[in-house]
């Protein structure tokens, strides 16, 4: 419809890339209840575990993690010791709670509250 070059798809790349700057996320939680999903673990469990890795220094204070992970699977299997409750999981839990760290982790990062930055585009555009 409209050709490549047209003026209207420059606009629509454009506004495309300024909305993205809206709905990007690069900080990225630990999110206590993600431990939740694993079977076997309940909230006391998820909070412990979530604690452990902060003590750890693999999560600030305001609650971002502060490394990537392989960073973060090199430091707990490098040192089973400083993570007592994430070794006395089965393999399968561990597993499953190495696989809900990478979902926290993920490429993708898009904000949860989407009306709210709805609202922040609306007011700067």
């Amino acid at each position: 419809m409209f050709p490549f070059g047209s003026i209207f798809l420059r606009q629509f790349v454009l506004l495309a890339l300024a909305l993205m700057r809206f709905i990007s996320k690069s900080r990225r939680f630990l999110y206590t209840m993600r431990f939740v999903c694993v079977a076997g673990i309940d909230t006391g469990v998820a909070t412990d575990l979530a604690n452990e890795f902060c003590a750890a220094g693999l999560q600030g204070e305001d609650g971002v993690f502060n490394a990537d992970r392989n960073a973060i699977y090199s430091t707990v299997t490098g040192a089973p010791a400083a993570f007592p409750l994430f070794s006395g999981l089965s393999a399968t839990q561990q597993h499953d709670v190495a696989d809900q760290i990478r979902v926290m982790l993920a490429a993708h990062s898009m904000y949860s509250d989407l009306a709210s930055t709805a609202l922040d585009f609306f007011d700067a555009y």
